[in-house]
């Protein structure tokens, strides 16, 4: 029973930024949630009659139902940037952020703009991955913006994020940005020597398959891959839902892993309890027929207590490639993001595939549009790294507008829950009866901190079924195979995952 109910070597949802409360659409903290984005006279509620107490807590029910009539407003008068303003946060709030997109870039490129739309603009523009034009909103607002103020704060906060996505961590020597709770990365990319993430094709095809070398399909087990790490073989797991590459700090001393800083972060595996993490650089990651030159690391203490791989791949590992987990051939495929490589896999497709878009927030963490029983628009935030039997993640809040808190199962010895649900899936991709596991994630306020709701983790245990995940950070874009479609809807008529454990 232990084994089954294994958990991820994290739930933290901004593992870069540890030492600083979580900080939403325009950078207040996060004990104030949505709602007083929403209700502030930035965000001129007012003008549609939908000002809120800041002590009430925005729902999504009540943000769908004010989205209704922000709606309304806004297409009754489209040149009312009160109206515009107003739409676009509530867009965002339930984290329809390509929507939200369009709606506010007006307004933040207009040369009169206000700080406020600058921001949100550059915000938005970061989270589609439109990291050239979040860097020029940034840019404007470190010049609007009086020099220590909390705008300027969050210019430079923001630029550094861009440089960080944009692999330029030389820039960062540039900011100094004094109190910031992202000082950890920022001393990271500042003491950062060279280009990260640098790619060495081994062999002309610019393809490289590494075999899953375990039996994936057991419950709560995650692919496994063999790698080298500075020339030393090590076995990492794939967890989308990490940032930097992971390794444990025993292998670490092994393969000469240089440390340039620390930091205190803590997980669910620690109990929520701050743990310092040593960060630093291997020489060169290998993996196939691609060698990666001069990567991050994070150096944390995994096999002590109790878990057995000797790292993980990471998502910023993944987002230097056009990135594929086929599970039905049972390997990790990293193709080139450019050129004539990605024309062909993309051409392989064929003439249907399930495409659809995400968006990533923080370093690292990736949500796309899914569904619980029945109720679509919710955010889903993609872990492949949920190391568990259930396929879920689910946040108490969502327990609540789901109606489901009354058939909450505690699981013994452990502070988690387990409720049953009807259908949950992803898009179109819709499977049938499973289970998700609740009480997992160690921040306060998760469900809203970011700005936008975060509804449910979707996992390996969901992922698998479809045969492969392409990940594509050019577009921004998931991409499942042709057939997925029918896998999916094979599921809805068989329990694979109802019954009590």
């Amino acid at each position: 029973m232990k084994n089954r109910y294994s958990f991820p070597p994290r739930i933290h949802i901004d593992k870069t930024t540890p030492e600083r409360e979580t900080t939403g659409l325009f950078g207040m903290n996060a004990k104030f949630r949505i709602l007083a984005f929403l209700a502030s006279g930035a965000v001129f509620l007012s003008a549609n009659d939908l000002v809120a107490q800041e002590n009430d807590r925005l729902t999504r029910s009540s943000a769908e139902e004010q989205l209704f009539e922000l709606d309304v407003a806004y297409r009754a008068a489209p040149g009312d940037d009160e109206n515009r303003r107003a739409y676009a946060k509530m867009l965002y709030a339930l984290g329809n952020v390509w929507e939200a997109n369009d709606v506010i870039a007006p307004l933040a490129a207009k040369a009169s703009s206000g700080a406020d739309d600058i921001l949100m603009g550059a915000r938005v523009a970061y989270l589609v991955g439109a990291y050239d034009r979040a860097e020029v909103l940034y840019e404007r607002l470190k010049t609007l913006s009086p020099s220590g103020s909390e705008m300027h704060v969050e210019a430079l906060e923001g630029l550094m994020l861009v440089y960080y996505q944009t692999n330029r961590y030389e820039l960062a020597r540039g900011i100094e940005i004094p109190g910031s709770g992202t000082r950890s990365l920022l001393t990271f990319m500042k003491k950062f020597e060279g280009e990260p993430h640098q790619v060495e094709w081994i062999g002309s095809e610019r393809v490289a398959r590494i075999p899953m070398i375990n039996d994936y399909t057991q419950p709560g087990a995650l692919p496994l891959f063999r790698l080298e790490v500075n020339g030393h073989e090590v076995e990492f797991i794939l967890d989308t839902g990490g940032d930097r590459l992971y390794i444990d700090e025993e292998v670490a001393a092994k393969v000469g892993i240089r440390s340039i800083h620390e930091r205190r972060t803590r997980y669910a595996y620690t109990g929520g309890e701050y743990v310092s993490e040593p960060l630093g650089v291997a020489e060169s990651v290998t993996m196939g027929e691609v060698r990666m030159i001069n990567v991050p690391v994070v150096v944390a203490k995994w096999k002590a207590l109790g878990l057995t791989s000797d790292g993980v791949i990471t998502t910023q590992m993944l987002k230097q490639f056009l990135s594929t987990i086929d599970y039905d051939a049972g390997e990790l495929v990293l193709r080139e993001r450019e050129g004539r490589v990605r024309e062909n896999f993309l051409a392989s497709l064929g003439g249907n595939p399930v495409r659809m878009p995400f968006w990533m927030s923080s370093t690292h963490l990736m949500y796309t549009k899914g569904s619980l029983n029945g109720r679509d628009g919710l955010n889903v935030f993609m872990d492949s790294g949920l190391a568990s039997s259930m396929p879920l993640v689910i946040l108490d809040e969502t327990v609540e507008e789901l109606g489901i808190s009354d058939t909450k199962v505690d699981i013994d010895g452990t502070d988690y829950y387990w409720v049953p649900i009807e259908t949950h899936g992803i898009g179109p991709l819709t499977r049938g009866e499973t289970q998700a596991l609740g009480n997992v994630f160690v921040e306060e306020n998760a469900y809203d901190s970011a700005g936008f709701f975060r509804d449910v983790l979707v996992s390996h245990q969901y992922l698998k079924h479809f045969g492969s995940w392409t990940i594509d950070f050019e577009t921004m874009s998931y991409y499942f195979p042709e057939d997925s479609r029918i896998r999916a809807a094979s599921s809805i008529s068989t329990c694979f995952q109802c019954r009590e454990p």
